[in-house]
């Protein structure tokens, strides 16, 4: 008897041999998962070579495995069930590379933490995108549907016995305290992401995202990027040290003249010139009218603006258009009218509005997008007309055309009772993807012995939506030069359009090489756009740089206003961008187009003031303000 009762407590104390096998399976199948996801992240960009060439590649699959070994082991909490809680996570991480994938072919940049903020609305244009099937898509999907089958063909076989109520609340909170612990260290940590993970070499770069699924598999490159999302306060960031930077600040910008113009801003959507492309012949230059207006000295200026996104992110370029703050000092990763215009914030559109000007937006698409409906209030906008409040709101292709914007803001102008005005156009038509045959008729005919099929007719869609822009801008020319009051129009292109699959018309068209198609950080060429400024009155004095950042762009055109009282922080802003123009990820660039050297102390110095007076209006406690 007594012998028995051992045996039976021996019995409930240990495992027994198929409860062992199948907790090993619990912990060995997310290994296989890590390398299926990692490699399948590798097998689009085909950077296997860089990868494993890396004498830290196994602590990236070891990290990887970690995450997901963590996050089934919360599922498991949830659902009870080993195999279901792997199902789930090998789907979840699927999804997760798929919709990178799709992404990178879709818009050039890889799936980012912010983009979950833009779900609802990024439904809005998939039904004008298409979505390639890729390779690796595909043998990623068939392995990890082995791994599925083999996971329950094992389950099968070893019937699954319950453990005790304990000894699962054990395993409970074990499992939860290490996803608690792993996903904080993983994702928030700054220590942890900039030692632990520099140290294994995974890179978490806020401008070159795709080059980080290249180098780290999409589970890294996606999650640490979590902390990138939130404001980091600068160490030296308090009153006294604002105070003491606006004082050097009280001298007034001289006024450009004795005029104050009505001033029309329009951000021209993936306004690019296509001529740049070396492979390429157009039967008309779609920008004929943009180069005559460059040779207008008396009326015109064209130049570059360096665009801080290439293919994607609208909002960067044009909240750094009208605030004067570049996008460089935000949160990496991020849309700054959702996470950080959520009061009124300090903007050029406040300044035009405090002179008298009246403040009117148009986007010709829906007002909630980027969140523009509550952010361009924040802004200092009066108005704001999206596409249902629009009266000329005709489409060509598939959105409004630019001729129809143009329209818009010249019967906003002539509605106006205001002393003067300020308009800020953002334009559809030529939004991305360019698919097959977008208009009935076409302008120009394109031709090129490199270019595939889809190449050219992706390439012919979008030279004509480049066409139909500048002959938009003509149409506001042609309108405002026979009006008695000064006016200035000005137009940008917001970043390059994706051309072809993950870029595929850029290498063919000659102007990146094959397997740098993704790096477009290595070429500052791809976020060159031009830019115009024009005025109905002689502008021949007028003296601005070449290059320029969409920051001093918006902060040459306020000049041209002319007041003759200029906030301290604008002042400030006045004093940088005149010596560096071109504030980039890439680099800081003057007026003669050389970099800045690193041991200039003044440009430095400068560089730390506006990132300090940069927090303070956007994150900190507003103290330039009072």
């Amino acid at each position: 008897m007594e012998k028995k009762l051992k045996l039976q407590l021996f019995d409930n104390c240990i495992l027994k041999k198929q409860d062992i096998f199948r907790i090993s399976c619990f912990f060995a199948f997310p290994l296989p998962l890590a390398f299926i996801l990692i490699n399948m992240a590798l097998a689009y960009s085909g950077k296997f070579n860089a990868f494993y060439s890396q004498p830290v590649w196994i602590m990236k699959v070891l990290l990887t495995y970690l995450f997901l070994l963590a996050f089934q082991g919360v599922v498991f909490c949830i659902c009870k069930r080993d195999f279901l809680s792997f199902v789930i996570t090998a789907s979840g991480g699927y999804i997760l590379d798929f919709v990178h994938q799709t992404m990178c072919a879709t818009t050039g940049d890889p799936l980012l933490p912010t983009d979950l903020l833009m779900v609802g609305q990024f439904k809005k244009i998939a039904g004008y995108v298409s979505v390639p099937l890729t390779v690796s898509e595909i043998i990623g999907l068939v392995l990890i549907l082995i791994l599925i089958f083999t996971y329950l063909a094992i389950c099968k076989k070893i019937p699954r016995k319950p453990f005790k109520k304990r000894v699962i609340n054990v395993v409970r909170i074990v499992f939860i305290v290490f996803f608690l612990i792993y996903s904080y260290l993983f994702c928030i940590s700054y220590g942890f992401r900039y030692t632990v993970l520099k140290g294994c070499n995974v890179s978490i770069s806020a401008f070159s995202a795709v080059e980080d699924y290249n180098n780290n598999g999409c589970i890294l490159a996606f999650f640490p990027k979590l902390g990138e999302m939130f404001v980091h306060t600068p160490d030296d960031y308090n009153e006294n040290k604002i105070d003491k930077i606006v004082a050097k600040y009280t001298q007034d910008i001289a006024p450009f003249s004795n005029k104050q113009p009505d001033i029309i801003a329009i951000q021209s959507e993936a306004w690019w010139d296509p001529v740049l492309l070396k492979n390429a012949t157009f039967s008309v230059d779609p920008m004929a009218l943009y180069r005559a207006y460059g040779k207008d000295s008396a009326h015109a200026r064209t130049g570059f603006l360096v665009t801080p996104v290439f293919a994607g992110g609208t909002c960067l370029p044009e909240f750094e258009f009208l605030t004067g703050l570049n996008t460089l000092n935000l949160p990496s990763n991020t849309y700054p009218y959702i996470q950080s215009v959520k009061e009124d914030t300090a903007s050029f559109v406040w300044e035009y509005r405090n002179n008298g000007y009246e403040t009117v937006a148009i986007h010709p698409y829906s007002k909630d997008f980027y969140s523009r409906d509550t952010a361009y209030a924040f802004l200092g906008f009066e108005k704001f007309l999206g596409e249902e409040d629009m009266v000329n709101n005709s489409t060509k292709g598939v959105y409004i055309s630019d001729e129809s914007l143009a329209k818009e803001i010249i019967r906003v102008y002539e509605t106006s009772n205001s002393k003067n005005t300020f308009i800020y156009g953002v334009s559809m038509q030529n939004h991305g993807g360019y698919n097959y045959f977008r208009y009935p008729s076409y302008d120009i005919e394109v031709t090129g012995s490199t270019l595939n099929n889809d190449d050219l007719i992706g390439l012919k869609d979008y030279t004509q939506g480049v066409y139909d822009a500048i002959n938009s801008f003509k149409i506001l020319t042609d309108y405002f030069e026979n009006v008695t009051k000064p006016v200035v129009v000005v137009m940008y292109g917001d970043h390059l359009p994706l051309l072809g699959i993950s870029g595929s018309t850029y290498i063919d068209g000659g102007m990146a090489e094959e397997g740098n198609e993704s790096n477009y950080t290595e070429d500052t060429s791809f976020f060159h756009t031009p830019y115009i400024i024009w005025a109905n009155y002689d502008i021949s004095e007028l003296s601005v740089p070449k290059y320029m950042s969409a920051t001093t762009l918006g902060l040459e055109v306020y000049k041209m206003a002319s007041f003759t009282d200029t906030p301290e922080y604008i002042n400030m802003f006045n004093a940088l961008f005149t010596r560096v123009p071109v504030y980039h990820h890439k680099g800081l660039i003057k007026n003669d187009g050389s970099f800045v050297q690193q041991n200039d102390s003044y440009i430095n110095n400068l560089i730390e003031e506006y990132k300090l007076i940069s927090h303070d209006l956007l994150h900190g406690d507003k103290y330039t303000e009072k």
